[in-house]
C-alpha cells in the first residue's frame, strides 16, 4: 500500500513455484533489491499499513516418502517488511488446505480456504484464533478495510470485518457460477461476475455498496478490470470495450 515493494508470484517451467519481492524507489522505479521469500503459491497480501506481508506455500509434486513419512502440509507464511526484508518468516503456520483468499483485518489474518472455511491468526503471535464455516471463497476485502464482501448463488452480503456481524444483503438468483468479486477503488461499486451454461451467458454486475442495490448489469462480459479512477474495462466477445 505505501508503494515500496512490488509482490511477483510465478514458476519455472510450472512446477517450481516462487513468490519475490521487489523494492520499489520513491519514483516508482524498480531500486534493484529483489528478495525471494519462503512461498510459492496466491494469494498473498500485504497489511494496511504495509507493515507485514502474508503468503502461501503448498507442495507442488510427488513426494518420496519413508515408511511413517506424511507429505508436507500447506503453509501460511507472515514477514516483517517494515524497514530491510528479513528473509526470515515472523511466524509459519501450517494449515489443513491452502487459502484461496488471505487479507488483513485488525490485528487479523484471515484466510479463506476452497471449501468457504475461514480460519484467522494473530499477527503478533501467530496462533489460530477460531475457524468459521462461512460456506463461500469468494470474498472480497473493501479498500477502505470496514466492509467485507461474502458471495454465494443465493445472496452478496456486506459484514463487517472484525466481527463478521451481516451489515447488508441482497438476494441473488445465479443460475451458474460465480466466476470473481471485488471491489471498486473507491469502495462505492462491488462487481461480481458469473459464468452461465456456456462462455456467452457470462454477466458482470455492479452493485452499489452503500445500499447492495444492482445498477449496472452487462451480458457477455467475461472479465473486469477496474481502473484507479474508478471506471472500468471489460472484454465481450474477444474485444474490449
Amino acid at each position: 500500500p505505501d508503494a515500496r515493494w512490488l509482490a511477483v508470484h510465478g514458476s519455472y517451467n510450472d512446477q517450481l513455484y516462487f513468490t519475490q519481492l521487489w523494492a520499489m524507489d520513491d519514483r516508482n522505479r524498480l531500486a534493484g533489491q529483489r528478495v525471494q521469500v519462503m512461498g510459492g503459491g496466491a494469494p498473498w497480501a500485504f497489511s494496511p499499513d504495509s507493515g507485514l506481508f502474508a503468503t502461501t506455500w503448498s507442495p507442488h509434486g510427488a513426494y518420496l516418502l519413508q515408511e511413517g513419512e506424511t507429505a508436507p502440509r500447506p503453509k501460511v507464511i507472515i514477514y516483517d517488511v517494515t524497514g530491510r526484508l528479513r528473509t526470515k518468516p515472523r511466524h509459519v503456520v501450517d494449515v489443513t488446505e491452502a487459502p484461496h483468499h488471505l487479507f488483513f483485518a485488525g490485528g487479523t489474518l484471515i484466510g479463506v480456504d476452497k471449501y468457504g472455511v475461514a480460519r484467522m491468526w494473530d499477527i503478533e503471535t501467530g496462533a489460530p484464533e477460531e475457524k468459521e464455516e462461512w460456506g463461500t471463497m469468494h470474498v472480497a476485502y473493501h479498500p477502505g478495510q470496514n466492509l467485507l464482501a461474502l458471495v454465494t448463488r443465493e445472496k452478496v452480503s456486506l459484514r463487517n470485518p472484525s466481527t463478521r456481524h451481516v451489515l447488508r444483503e441482497h438476494p441473488l438468483q445465479f443460475v451458474g457460477e460465480i466466476e470473481d468479486i471485488g471491489f471498486s477503488p473507491d469502495g462505492n461499486l462491488l462487481a461480481i461476475t458469473q459464468a452461465g451454461n456456456s462462455k456467452q451467458s457470462r454477466s458482470l454486475t455492479l452493485y452499489d455498496t452503500s445500499s447492495l442495490t444492482p445498477t449496472v448489469r452487462l451480458e457477455d462480459s467475461l472479465l473486469l478490470s477496474f481502473l484507479p479512477g474508478g471506471r472500468f474495462v471489460t472484454r465481450s466477445s474477444g474485444h474490449t470495450d
